[in-house]
């Protein structure tokens, strides 16, 4: 099936409920079934027009890329998809939200789509998640968008440190029970720039008890639990080296220290980096402005015209 014929197929079994704020999410809901699952995706812009594949962090969902979204999508072909249980996206029953899970449903959207010659945004847990699924498919891939992230077994320093306190009972706790992470500390890392009521409740809504809340806790956890699938994303890395990377990296992110963005830029020496002055952890939400600049900037070095 061509990518233009899946772009807007709808699923029965898709709902786009009515808490979304058009206003504030101003594009179209498309539904697809992919491994079971009913996958929520938006596709905007021009069908012929360069790919930017945008990957979610943890506990988000393709609405934190909204404003990049509008900016960019008169000249790009901008997709965004919920991984499974997160966002609109519903997951199939025994689906266990592991992030070699989510790895290979990526794999398998851009292989449904029938993407070419894309531009992959990531950053945080889509980091690990999206450079997994790229590597298996290099030939996918004109280039890469790398945000405040991580690809290795052995990350340390503040994001070790919350992987083991949420790893425990207590921890659980204020997951399930006081949702700590859309309530608490998604603000917290954005403290320059906090989210109002009606952006807040937009996370909010997808992780509506304490089942849902699982799904994001047991991501955190596996920044320590995963060492299998994160020392394959290491040693897979090497595939996409070849490519031209723009990393965006968040000036004052606590999680990912400009430490490592300097082991990244030795595996991808075709790079320009540009730092987010004064952006914490969630560079969608608090530095779109650099971000769309940036990418322009870069992309009509690398192309030879403006878009």
């Amino acid at each position: 099936m061509s990518a233009l014929n899946v772009r807007h197929m709808g699923n029965p079994r898709g709902v786009r409920p009515e808490w979304i704020n058009s206003v504030l999410y101003p594009f179209q809901s498309n539904f697809l079934e992919l491994d079971g699952h009913t996958l929520h995706y938006i596709d905007e812009g021009p069908c012929n027009g360069p790919v930017l594949l945008f990957l979610h962090g943890n506990p988000m969902w393709s609405f934190e890329f909204r404003h990049l979204v509008q900016a960019l999508r008169s000249a790009f072909r901008c997709i965004a998809p919920d991984l499974p249980g997160f966002g609109l996206s519903t997951p199939e029953e025994t689906y266990r939200f592991l992030p070699e899970e989510h790895a290979s449903v990526i794999e398998h959207f851009i292989q449904r789509l029938e993407l070419q010659h894309i531009t992959m945004y990531v950053h945080d847990w889509s980091g690990p998640i999206g450079l997994g699924a790229a590597a298996r498919h290099p030939e996918r891939f004109r280039s890469l968008l790398i945000g405040s992230t991580w690809a290795r077994p052995d990350i340390g320093g503040v994001q070790r440190m919350s992987s083991r306190f949420l790893d425990n009972g207590f921890g659980r706790y204020l997951v399930q029970q006081h949702n700590i992470f859309i309530e608490r500390l998604l603000n917290m890392v954005r403290a320059k720039h906090p989210l109002n009521q009606d952006e807040l409740e937009h996370y909010r809504r997808p992780f509506p008890d304490p089942v849902a809340r699982d799904r994001y806790h047991l991501l955190n956890r596996h920044i320590v639990r995963g060492h299998d699938f994160l020392s394959r994303v290491q040693r897979e890395l090497p595939r996409l080296s070849h490519l031209p990377v723009l990393f965006v990296w968040s000036e004052k992110d606590q999680a990912f220290p400009i430490s490592e963005l300097r082991r990244f830029e030795k595996v991808f020496p075709h790079h320009h980096t540009v730092i987010l002055k004064e952006a914490g952890h969630f560079g969608p939400e608090e530095a779109p402005d650099q971000i769309v600049f940036a990418l322009r900037t870069w992309w009509q070095k690398q192309e030879g015209h403006n878009i």
